[in-house]
């Protein structure tokens, strides 16, 4: 096989205010060397520390989306107890009596006429609130009111509650919950 010479590439080199001119040949292409590829080794390199990186990633990740969630959560709850809490105290002080019946706080206004109630549903650990027509939740689906117990001494109500995350069906673990306790004194207790 004869081999035509290569043509030659004339390239311009700038050098401050003078050109010069090279002439340079095209080499041939060494065929070994586009051949040269990575090894078995290299590559169990590289998939290791590939395997490295995606771990360290997807513990940040996970971390993070648990981090959230209990913040969440948290927010939930202490959120939940801090409406319930100021929606029965502020019932209380604009009622003229209130009275614990059964383990609901009774409240009543004189004028106009009002019977309302606040009580716990064990069966979906929920808190109401009834005006005297319809019941109203006072929390959401989020959480769950474990406890509600109210007191009353002479010019004093007690309210204790503890409210808890609601998990999944079975989950026990992480569950964030909070307890809340408040007084108040009832408006005719006060003048």
């Amino acid at each position: 096989m004869i081999e035509a010479p290569l043509p030659s590439v004339k390239t311009k080199v700038e050098y401050g205010f003078s050109q010069v001119s090279e002439y340079k040949m095209i080499k041939n292409i060494d065929k070994n060397s586009c051949q040269r590829g990575f090894t078995l080794i290299e590559m169990m390199v590289y998939a290791a520390i590939i395997v490295v990186i995606v771990s360290v990633f997807y513990g940040f990740v996970r971390d993070t989306i648990r981090i959230a969630k209990h913040a969440h959560a948290v927010k939930e709850v202490h959120q939940n107890a801090r409406l319930l809490t100021s929606r029965i105290l502020e019932e209380i002080k604009v009622l003229d009596s209130a009275a614990i019946n059964s383990g609901r706080l009774e409240l009543s206004r004189l004028n106009p006429v009002v019977n309302e109630y606040f009580y716990l549903n064990s069966s979906d650990n929920t808190a109401y609130y009834n005006d005297g027509t319809k019941d109203y939740a006072l929390t959401n689906a989020e959480v769950r009111v474990t406890q509600m117990q109210f007191s009353k001494s002479n010019k004093v109500v007690e309210i204790a509650v503890r409210i808890e995350q609601a998990g999944a069906p079975g989950q026990t673990a992480e569950l964030y919950s909070y307890n809340a306790t408040s007084t108040a004194v009832m408006r005719n207790d006060i003048y």
